[in-house]
C-alpha cells in the first residue's frame, strides 16, 4: 500500500509521467499504471513518500 500511495503522490500531486515515476521507482512502467489504476486518495492519510525529491 505504501508504494501505491507514494506513487499516486507523484502522479497526481507532482504532475509526473508513468515514465519518470519508473526512473524514480525502479518499477516498470506498467506496474506504475496498475499501482496507479487501484490508487485511493482515501487511504493516504498520514504516508509520507521517501523517494528523493525529484
Amino acid at each position: 500500500m505504501a508504494k501505491s500511495n507514494c506513487i499516486g503522490e507523484m502522479f497526481f500531486e507532482k504532475g509526473l509521467s508513468y515514465a519518470k515515476i519508473s526512473r524514480v521507482t525502479g518499477h516498470d512502467v506498467k506496474t506504475v499504471g496498475k499501482y496507479l489504476h487501484g490508487y485511493d486518495e482515501s487511504k493516504k492519510a498520514g504516508y509520507t513518500c521517501f523517494y528523493p525529491k525529484i
